[in-house]
């Protein structure tokens, strides 16, 4: 089994926030995609969000992994 391995950008969600996320397909129709996110002041979240069964292609599927992420960001 491969090791994890977390990228770490600060530029894709901006200057208050960093984030580290493992992405990961199944090549079955399943996608998730874990992490963390950390503002500056604050606690970190951990968040885990997983399709199964999809009927799209994974360059569809970023776009919701995208607005979760939005929308956790904005309850923090």
């Amino acid at each position: 089994m491969p090791p994890l391995i977390f990228v770490v950008e600060t530029r894709s969600a901006g200057a208050n926030w960093t984030i580290g996320e493992k992405p990961g397909i199944s090549g079955h129709g399943e996608a998730g995609d874990v992490g963390f996110m950390r503002p500056r002041e604050g606690h970190t979240i951990l968040a885990s969000v997983y399709i199964a069964e999809a009927t799209r292609k994974v360059k569809e599927l970023e776009p919701i992994f995208a607005e979760v992420g939005k929308l956790i960001a904005a309850m923090a």
